[in-house]
């Protein structure tokens, strides 16, 4: 098998994981006022992942009052699925509108092959969490997974948690997956996954501690 064909398998293979997660609970079951007019709302997610096509993956806003969209926030990176988990996170910019963070969970690093490989690097998950301005859509923060390796998926859930570091802010717990060796006779290459948890500053971006879990873990390898 060519690095080419590594890539394809790697990314189709890819593809079927988020398909098959998609039903994850997400932030339409908590419904809060977004737009301060005393109705709660909900949000859209419409999320869009492409072996090939550079798709880009949205949320809307929808009011509680008559279902109109209200606000629409794009990613500016292709395939990346922003949106895929959205979390109120109280008023972070202190403009009086409630503020969200947003998951994309499939944003790329590339990693592996070189330059010289005619199929390009394989690309491998990182994930980010986006903290977006409820009125305007703006991005206030953006918090990337802390250990940049192929084998870690950041950002599959997010929430905030009262001050873990004493800065008198906030934090935010962020979910994901890691992915490590299981090896069988048939298959010396297959992999296997667990759960893995960050505890990030949303004042500075950094990690206050993470875990596979329980707090004090191992981190990615």
């Amino acid at each position: 098998m060519t690095l080419s064909n590594v890539r394809e398998r790697w990314m189709a293979a890819a593809a079927i994981l988020f398909a098959c997660l998609a039903g994850a609970q997400v932030f339409a079951q908590q419904a809060i006022d977004l737009n301060n007019d005393g109705v709660n709302d909900t949000v859209r997610r419409e999320l869009r992942l492409h072996q090939t096509d550079p798709v880009i993956s949205r949320i809307v806003l929808v009011s509680g009052v008559d279902d109109t969209e209200f606000l629409s926030i794009a990613t500016k990176t292709p395939n990346d699925m922003f949106g895929w988990y959205v979390s109120p996170i109280g008023d972070f910019d202190a403009d009086g509108f409630e503020d969200l963070a947003v998951t994309a969970p499939a944003s790329l690093i590339a990693e592996g092959l070189g330059p010289n490989d005619p199929g390009g690097p394989i690309p491998a998950w990182r994930g980010r969490v986006q903290l977006v301005s409820g009125e305007s859509g703006a991005e206030l923060m953006t918090i990337f997974n802390p250990e940049a390796t192929a084998n870690c998926i950041f950002g599959l859930g997010a929430a905030p948690i009262p001050d873990q570091n004493a800065d008198g802010m906030p934090d935010l717990l962020v979910g994901g997956m890691r992915i490590v060796p299981a090896p069988t006779t048939a298959n010396p290459n297959a992999t296997t996954s667990e759960w893995k948890w960050w505890v990030m500053s949303v004042a500075t971006g950094e990690p206050i501690r993470m875990g596979v879990g329980q707090v004090g873990s191992a981190g990615c390898e």
